[in-house]
Formats: structure tokens, C-alpha cells, sequence
């Protein structure tokens, strides 16, 4: 897998025992939030502060460097011209190097006043809250278009989802009559959606992966060719063949789904045929041959 395939955003609420390294960011990249000490985190392991609890930090300074975050704090307080707490660590940093699956666990380095540990954090997994769906392009193998090219970005663009695995279903439950076109004595099976394989988002990428909607191949002896013929030939078109996807995201407990349903349309018509996703037309595009009549 490449550099630019790995964890990319690490925000939210990062710790373990009681500990929390709530990290954000702004537009420019530079870390902010809250540090949050318990009696029974850090301070317990290293064991030089008995007295210590509750103690808050803000984040002063923060840097990625490919997986790895590193951020450190001063004591809340002294922030505004406060006085420092003498029963607690005036200063904390920690790194931690974010993993897969799902970016939302990894191997920490927390240090209090320069004494350090390690740690095993885990995070809240950030999942996208929606997406945008756009038409691009219609696929045109030797003329005839196959599949309608669409282009999804994930909400929101403020949280790079690069290096989290996105992958659609087609749970059964939500394709209860897929098929529009299939009658009895069809010579074609039923359709039922096939699920893609999945992929690693790419951190370059604006959170913005492709969906390829349409039957393959194109020519005689393939799908697309002979499902829209067939069709056609037995006086069925127009009708259309639709499908309900889930998107889902990798986190560290497994895939979890994301957004609402979208709703796939693929219409074989008289002369032309289109796709859609989410409510978003390719537009209809010639295909081969009008049907019989």
C-alpha cells in the first residue's frame, strides 16, 4: 500500500484509561484542542504526580508527518496568565502513529514533563456524515455506451478520509425486486446487484472515488449486449433494473455503513439507454440497434 493510501486525518477524542487527547484542526492544518489527565491514565503509570487529577491541557503545538501525529500542552490555566497546578506535569506531548483498519487505533509515546510511556490508543471512528454524487462520463467501448461513469465525495471535505477501505453492499434486505425488465419464461436470470471490490482511499484524492454504474462488456456473447438486446427483441423495453447500496467504512470493529441508501436506476429504453445514482442522471445516450416492433 502507498504512503498516500495510509492513515491521513486523525481528529477526535484519542486515549486510554481515562486519558483524552481530543484533537481538531483548522483550515491550515495546525492542531488545537483539549488534553484531559486521570488519576488512573498516564499519571498512574509513570507515577510521579499522586495528587494529580482532572487536569486539563491545551494543545500549543501539533505536526503530522505520514501516519504519526504529535501534538503537546501546557496546563489550561497558564494559558490565560494563570498559575501552574505544583501537583501536576506542566507539560505533556504524546505521538501517536494511527493504523488500520479504520485509522482510529495506534501505538502512542506519551511524555509528562519528559518522563515517557507508551500506550495502545483508540478513537472514536469518524465515518462520513453523507456524499455528493456527480455524473461524469458515459464508458464507450466501440462506440456503444456500457456503464455511466459517476463520481462520489465524501462529506465532510474538512477530514481527509485517505487510507479508510470504502466498500458497497447490496444488503437483500433493501433489493427486495431489483429486476423490471424479468418476466416468466425470460431467457435471462433475474438481476440481482454485484457488489464491486472495495478500495483504499487515496489521501490526494479530495474523498472523491468512483461508482461504474451499467452492465459489463459490449458485443455479442456479453452482458451488457445481450441483456439490452434481449429485451428489446421481446418488446419489454422500456424497463429498468434498480438497485439499493450501502456504502461502508472501515473502522477497527469492522465496516460500518455510512450515509443514506443510494438508489440505483439503469433504464434499457426504445433506442438509448441511462443510468442514475442518488437521483443523479447520465442522461440518456444511443445504444445500438432500436428495439423490434
Amino acid at each position: 500500500m502507498s504512503a498516500s493510501q495510509s492513515c491521513s486525518d486523525s481528529i477526535g477524542a484519542w486515549g486510554i484509561a481515562g486519558d483524552t487527547w481530543d484533537l481538531s484542526h483548522n483550515a491550515n492544518g495546525k492542531y488545537t484542542g483539549v488534553i484531559g489527565l486521570s488519576a488512573t491514565g498516564a499519571i498512574a503509570a509513570i507515577g510521579h504526580y499522586p495528587h494529580c487529577s482532572g487536569q486539563q491541557y491545551a494543545i500549543i503545538g501539533g505536526s503530522r508527518n505520514g501516519t504519526t501525529v504529535a501534538v503537546s500542552g501546557v496546563q489550561l490555566g497558564t494559558v490565560t496568565g494563570g498559575q501552574p497546578n505544583p501537583d501536576c506535569p506542566a507539560n505533556v506531548s504524546a505521538s501517536v502513529t494511527m493504523a488500520q483498519s479504520g485509522c482510529d487505533h495506534g501505538a502512542a509515546i506519551v511524555s509528562l514533563d519528559g518522563s515517557g510511556i507508551s500506550q495502545q490508543w483508540t478513537s472514536t471512528c469518524f465515518k462520513p456524515t453523507g456524499e455528493v454524487t456527480a455524473f461524469d462520463y458515459w464508458d464507450t467501448p466501440d462506440s456503444n455506451p456500457i456503464q455511466g461513469i459517476f463520481h462520489a465525495t465524501m462529506q465532510p471535505t474538512t477530514f481527509n478520509f485517505g487510507g479508510r477501505y470504502i466498500k458497497e453492499t447490496f444488503p437483500a434486505a433493501d433489493n427486495p425486486n431489483p429486476d423490471g425488465c424479468y418476466f416468466a419464461g425470460s431467457r435471462k436470470g433475474r438481476y440481482i446487484p454485484t457488489e464491486a471490490p472495495g478500495h483504499y482511499e487515496d489521501s490526494s484524492s479530495g474523498n472523491r472515488y468512483e461508482d461504474d454504474i451499467g452492465f459489463d462488456g459490449d458485443g455479442p456473447g456479453t452482458q451488457g449486449y445481450d441483456v439490452i438486446y434481449y429485451y428489446r427483441s421481446v418488446g419489454k423495453a422500456p424497463c429498468s433494473f434498480r438497485a439499493n447500496q450501502r456504502m461502508t467504512v472501515d473502522c477497527q470493529s469492522g465496516p460500518t455503513t455510512f450515509g443514506t441508501l443510494n438508489h440505483i436506476v439503469m433504464t434499457i429504453g426504445d433506442a438509448a439507454r441511462s443510468v442514475s445514482r442518488s437521483g443523479v442522471p447520465s442522461g440518456e445516450k444511443v445504444y445500438g440497434r432500436r428495439k423490434r416492433h
